[in-house]
């Protein structure tokens, strides 16, 4: 006979069980919770940072990279934009990446049309006029970065036979402006680059197309570069305070004394970027040839890709470059030559191939390997004449360097030269594809300023689906009716199924 107790032992063991069950159930619970919420502690302050969209449109360049984490100063950036500008989620995308690197960067955003009371304080601090401008700010000295500097939108035609449909190309200069405004205000003094004139030169004050400088100088303006005209005939020197000198496209030869001016400036570690157009002597070429440099004023022709255009409106596109600071980060991109000659640099003689500080000429740019060098300019169309042309690919531009000695660890300011073959390439009309990034990073490069280069524009292109109405109602039904309608019906299937 089985007392009360023996009956309702395996009813309180089970009820144990089922006690000891819940509380491993609500501990591991809690742990797990716990776990969870230590691994997003972590991961809040130890995390990984990438951009896997197609044109890494928020990717920072090492340039950019090095410049915000040597910071050592307080930057406020002001982002005084409407939320609906086009540039405004790609500008604030890229201002985050900039804090992640710089903690002592700190941002502000002002809504035009909401703030207005902020509106009208910063109307009176920074004399703005206009909303969509990022003000950049250090120790009261300011730049400001307009929306039109930074995002160009392109519209794209439809090419059917290409399988490519109407849509907008846009390109982002967002990161190349910003590094140059903060690199701006933390150094204070802007860097000056003179451009020679009296013999015919582009005009940095001309909005001609052809023979105007005004966009590249805005440009270089927007930069941070102070661009000054010169005439050596008035003013027998060049400024001690010019970080660097153009000679743009002159068309009348230089004077012995001038040519003597600009070869002791060279001689004392000067920098200076010469554009050179074809069948035009100056004079420069016998300076140039000291600095292992030989202008042929031979003409660079590619051959037609379209045939209906003439050898003198094709120009070159180029796509091939070397290895050079200049050209680190432009890829694949393309700058447009009009009228070339050719450049290339010059043997050195057996006498000096022993000197170590001699000139190290580098190519910058050249042709494709189908090009050639036309010798008769005067011959139209230009033809390809074996014998007497030279098949490329066939060096445009150079860069030049004179300075340390390799393996002697004396800091000596070295001498820079850039030749190019070409004035045309960055006048009014011309400042199309990489001209600017080829241009700009010469200019850089000259005046010393490496941060910048390589700090290239982001582009994409979005597409326009257009549909007439009977597509519209087709895609309608389709989603709407069609797809939900099939889903109910399989369900309802299944369902008559399993009661069966």
């Amino acid at each position: 006979m089985h007392t009360d107790d023996e009956a309702d032992r395996p009813t309180r063991l089970e009820r144990r069980r089922r006690m000891g069950a819940a509380l491993n159930f609500w501990v591991g619970f809690l742990l797990i919770g716990a776990l969870l919420i230590m691994l997003n502690y972590l991961a809040s302050r130890h995390y990984l940072r990438a951009d896997w969209s197609r044109p890494r449109r928020a990717a920072l360049s090492a340039k950019t990279r090095k410049l915000l984490r040597a910071l050592d100063a307080d930057l406020h950036v002001l982002v005084f934009y409407r939320p609906n500008h086009p540039a405004y989620p790609h500008v604030r995308n890229l201002l985050k990446e900039y804090m992640h690197l710089c903690p002592r960067l700190r941002v502000e955003y002002v809504d035009p049309d909401r703030d207005l009371s902020r509106v009208k304080e910063l109307a009176l601090a920074y004399g703005l006029t206009g909303a969509n401008v990022v003000v950049f700010e250090c120790d009261e000295r300011r730049k400001i970065v307009a929306a039109e500097d930074i995002l160009e939108i392109a519209e794209v035609d439809a090419a059917p036979a290409l399988g490519r449909a109407a849509g907008r190309r846009y390109t982002f200069r967002g990161e190349q402006a910003f590094s140059s405004a903060v690199l701006s205000v933390m150094q204070g003094t802007r860097r000056v680059v003179c451009f020679l004139d009296g013999h015919g030169e582009k005009d940095v004050d001309s909005y001609d197309q052809y023979a105007g400088y005004s966009r590249i100088a805005k440009i270089m303006r927007d930069d941070h570069i102070e661009t000054r005209k010169i005439v050596l005939e008035r003013q027998p020197y060049i400024p001690a305070d010019a970080s660097a000198v153009v000679i743009a496209g002159p068309k009348k030869p230089f004077s012995r004394e001038e040519l003597e001016i600009v070869r002791r400036y060279l001689d004392g570690n000067g920098k200076i970027m010469f554009l050179l157009d074809l069948g035009f002597r100056s004079g420069l070429e016998t300076l140039l040839a000291d600095w292992g440099v030989r202008v042929t004023h031979e003409r660079v022709v590619e051959p037609a890709r379209i045939p209906a255009l003439s050898p003198a409106h094709r120009g070159v596109a180029v796509t091939q470059y070397g290895r050079h600071p200049v050209t680190d980060g432009l890829g694949d991109m393309v700058v447009k030559f009009y009228v070339p000659c050719v450049v290339e640099p010059v043997a050195a003689a057996p006498a000096a191939a022993d000197q170590a500080d001699k000139p190290s000429v580098a190519v910058l740019a050249q042709s494709s390997p189908d090009a050639w060098a036309e010798a008769d300019l005067l011959q139209e169309p230009a033809r390809f004449d074996a014998g007497y042309d030279r098949k490329g690919p066939l060096p445009i531009a150079l860069a030049v360097e004179k300075g340390p000695i390799p393996g002697i660890a004396v800091e000596i300011r070295p001498t820079r030269i850039v030749v190019i073959g070409d004035s045309e390439m960055i006048s009014n009309n011309a400042l199309s594809g990489a001209n600017v990034d080829f241009f700009m990073n010469a200019l850089n490069w000259l005046v010393e300023r490496e941060t910048l280069i390589a700090v290239t524009p982001k582009s994409w292109e979005e597409y326009r689906l257009e549909m007439n109405r009977n597509a519209l109602y087709a895609l309608f039904g389709l989603l709407v009716l069609a797809f939900p309608a099939a889903a109910a019906t399989v369900s309802l299937l299944l369902w008559l199924r399993r009661r069966n």
